[in-house]
């Protein structure tokens, strides 16, 4: 069982390298459809109800690699996260790129969590090296559920 369950996150992990790499993966709309994806086959097998708004987006824009990948893994981790540590049964999503900025923002109503306490886990400082890695902000709160908030310049 545990092989079969490291197999499978090897798997995925190699499709989501390849996608990320792919110059026919550039755009806005492949993006979304990448989040889309992921974020309903992941949470639907758990009962998550999930909802995504976007707004403000051009969906045959060009987006960069280290863009598009950064924005998704951080997107990844967070429902990772929901999945494993927070028992929520709603994610709202909302991806929108006004005059000036990019922003994701990504909230459960499960238990949250400390965010003073030090985790043995990597997954929150990846998710802040993903962000300072595209000149963005992120930041968590985690009262009444967990709220990402990542912000950047408009893409």
């Amino acid at each position: 069982k545990k092989i079969g369950t490291i197999s499978r996150e090897v798997i995925s992990t190699m499709s989501d390298i390849v996608w990320s790499i792919d110059a026919r993966n550039d755009s806005m709309n492949d993006l979304l459809e990448r989040i889309y994806d992921f974020t309903h086959n992941t949470l639907s097998v758990q009962d998550v109800k999930v909802s995504i708004v976007q707004k403000g987006l051009d969906k045959s824009k060009k987006i960069k690699i280290n863009y598009r990948q950064n924005i998704y893994y951080i997107l990844k981790e967070a429902i990772n996260n929901i999945v494993k540590h927070a028992s929520a049964t709603e994610v709202k999503i909302s991806i929108i790129n006004d005059e000036k900025f990019f922003t994701m923002q990504i909230s459960d109503n499960g238990n949250g969590f400390d965010t003073s306490e030090n985790k043995s886990g990597h997954g929150l400082k990846n998710m802040q090296m993903r962000a300072e890695r595209i000149d963005g902000k992120l930041t968590i709160s985690a009262h009444n559920g967990t709220h990402i908030h990542f912000i950047m310049n408009k893409l």
